[in-house]
């Protein structure tokens, strides 16, 4: 994925799941492009929620400092480790031109613009393999699963 796109695809689901799937346009712009960090504010069913993409690990670093020295407004990070995001990763053709991430960069939000499926949850595919293991209720599964309350807790 390109960087931001897994924080895309989260905002998505969770949308979704908290009944608030007009708050998530397709296409969040602030998470999408070359920048190394991206932040944005988006608020789901009433809630604010502040989201960091990073696409290094000194871009990290900063992200878990910030969050360190008090600051609370970060409920959602994304770290990934190849600059651009995993479509400029070690298991992509090697190439230094810029042009050739661009190109893929590009390539990736195209299709995601034009697949009408989005979230897992409307994907028959995904849908088909929890009835096979006897769990009709995707919605249920992945938010009792998946999704926790946080507690303020003093980490790191």
């Amino acid at each position: 994925s390109a960087a931001g796109g897994t924080a895309e695809a989260i905002l998505r689901n969770y949308a979704e799941l908290s009944h608030d799937e007009d708050a998530i346009p397709q296409k969040i712009s602030k998470l999408r492009g070359t920048k190394v960090r991206k932040e944005l504010k988006i608020t789901i069913n009433g809630k604010e929620i502040g989201v960091v993409a990073v696409s290094n690990l000194h871009a990290a670093r900063q992200v878990i400092q910030e969050i360190q020295k008090g600051r609370e407004d970060i409920h959602l990070v994304e770290v990934m480790i190849c600059q651009g995001g995993c479509i400029n990763g070690g298991g992509q053709p090697y190439s230094n031109d810029p042009e050739t991430f661009l190109s893929r960069q590009k390539a990736v939000y195209e299709m995601d613009e034009k697949d009408p499926v989005t979230r897992p949850s409307k994907n028959v595919c995904i849908n088909g393999i929890y009835e096979y293991i006897g769990e009709p209720n995707l919605s249920a599964t992945v938010s009792s699963g998946f999704y926790h309350n946080m507690k303020k807790r003093k980490v790191l």
